[in-house]
């Protein structure tokens, strides 16, 4: 009996074979600060008045006011807790502006050092992490009536010169905070970011499967539910690549792109129709006099396009001058939680500029996000319009393989079967813009 039992209790500690327990197999992950440890160049507590929140590679996410309030809250309850590690903010200077600050500021006391005099010797640090922390410390400090010396923050300074450029990247990646997480725009430009970079992972040649190498670069790979695999079908369509990276560049692409949505739209293939969507509200955020990088979201786009898509040339004073301004006690005044952070002229500018400017306000909530039902029978209208003049065209279209990562838009065949009709019937009737309005 006890023979037995020795026997089976030994053969339940033989591992299996398919079962991974080698050593070899374990990744230990390290942090980002752990990697950036080398290119460290200090520790110091750095005047706020010193740093720059503007970035040089990317994007900085807008500010989140209400994440800048419950921080503000945070250090009214439980302290500033400056010095702690975890709360350091992550900067980047050259080796040469630390040096002359350690040389203007003496001896340290500690491990920490003291760059209260930065901005008299140097230019403004890049601030890579920690813009809601500074902001927050801002308002802290005017709401307690505290001195201005207050204004600091313990910050540690990374050598502009040396820190890979993906690990740049990475160091300013949001994936940990639950509050405050970065949205798909962003992370389709740290993307763009890492594969602009000749020397990164995603440069052309790499033999590494892309999928791969994007969760690694990106920090994905911990994201529930993340269209990682879509992320890629749409950069892989060069027209696509280059369309959204604009549309990202602006506050009200980084807030309306959505990865499923979007790589949908890609797989209709009917590009010109969407694109058309995309570069009427963009020529209309660069023609209007703001910053459309930090003043027009998706809560501003879509007010004014609910009030002014469409509008005739007779209606559009009238629509403009309702949208921008209300009338209080018979005192005619700008309309409440609009552009607010706008001054008074430059608000009459971007008034004047609606009104006048010929301008298109699309309605980009609902034009890029149809009803699917609706958009899969015209797509099925097209291809059967395209079979019934020109067959050809048609097998064209079934032969294409559907792991192609780049198939020409349904326009392409459109066009050819125009073209062929105007030539049987001898008559030229610009079948190239007639193929893009169909």
């Amino acid at each position: 009996m006890s023979s037995t039992k020795r026997k089976r209790d030994a053969a339940e500690n033989v591992p299996r074979k398919n079962a991974k327990t080698s050593p070899e197999d374990w990744v230990e992950g390290r942090t980002n600060r752990e990697l950036a440890k080398p290119y460290l160049l200090a520790v110091a507590k750095m005047p706020v008045d010193a740093l720059d929140t503007t970035w040089s590679v990317g994007r900085n996410r807008a500010l989140d006011h209400g994440h800048v309030r419950r921080l503000r809250e945070t250090f009214a309850t439980t302290g500033l807790e400056r010095n702690a590690d975890e709360n350091r903010l992550l900067l980047l200077c050259s080796a040469d502006e630390v040096r002359r600050a350690k040389s203007e500021h003496g001896p340290p006391d500690g491990d920490v050092l003291t760059f209260f005099n930065w901005a008299t010797i140097n230019d403004q640090a890049e601030v890579m992490a920690g813009q809601h922390r500074i902001q927050a410390l801002r308002e802290y400090v005017r709401k307690a009536k505290a001195p201005p010396s207050e204004m600091w923050w313990t910050c540690e300074l990374y050598d502009r010169d040396r820190l890979p450029s993906e690990l740049n990247i990475k160091m300013r990646i949001n994936r940990r905070d639950p509050g405050l997480p970065d949205n798909q725009g962003q992370i389709w430009l740290q993307l763009m970011s890492i594969a602009s970079d000749p020397a990164g992972s995603l440069a052309p040649g790499n033999t590494v499967k892309i999928d791969n190498k994007l969760v690694g670069a990106l920090r994905l790979g911990g994201e529930k539910n993340f269209p990682t695999r879509r992320l890629v079908s749409i950069w892989n369509r060069k027209a696509w690549r280059e369309r959204v990276t604009k549309w990202c560049s602006t506050r009200l692409g980084m807030e309306t792109f959505n990865i499923s949505n979007f790589e949908w739209l890609a797989r209709l293939r009917i590009d010109e129709y969407w694109f058309d969507t995309l570069d009427a509200a963009l020529h209309t955020l660069e023609a209007l006099p703001l910053d459309e990088k930090a003043c027009l979201g998706r809560e501003e786009w879509s007010r004014l396009a609910r009030a002014l898509d469409g509008k005739t040339r007779d209606d559009l004073n009238i629509a403009v001058d309702g949208l921008f301004y209300t009338e209080k006690k018979g005192r005619r005044t700008r309309t409440e939680n609009l552009l607010p952070h706008l001054s008074d002229e430059a608000y009459e500018a971007v008034v004047h500029a609606a009104a006048t400017g010929n301008l298109a306000f699309p309605n980009v909530k609902h034009q890029l996000r149809p009803r699917k039902e609706e958009m899969l029978l015209t797509i099925s209208i097209l291809q059967h319009v395209v079979a019934w003049i020109n067959p050809a065209c048609a097998l064209e279209i079934d032969d294409i393989s559907p792991t192609a990562k780049d198939k020409p838009p349904i326009c392409v065949y459109l066009l050819k079967t125009l073209s062929r009709m105007a030539a049987e019937r001898g008559d030229d009737e610009y079948p190239d813009d007639a193929a893009r309005t169909i």
